[in-house]
């Protein structure tokens, strides 16, 4: 597993009192503002470090986007 730091692709949408996150038009999580204090609660596949959001992406998928479907000629 390889962590892609995505933080400045985020966007987030303020809905019913929280903020709603997003990655590539994607819902991935939310920050609960209710309680006073923020509560981050992300997808699976993302994580909340040193402040900063990060994907985790399998390694083997990364590598192989750019070789995938060679037969095709545009690689």
């Amino acid at each position: 597993m390889e962590k892609l730091d995505v933080t400045d692709r985020i966007q987030g949408k303020l809905c019913n009192g929280n903020i709603v996150l997003y990655y590539n038009e994607d819902e991935i999580g939310e920050i609960n503002l209710s309680s006073g204090l923020a509560k981050y609660e992300l997808s699976e596949e993302f994580q909340l470090e040193n402040n900063k959001i990060y994907l985790n992406q399998d390694v083997e998928k990364i590598n192989n986007q750019d070789t995938e479907d060679c037969d095709l000629g545009w690689c």
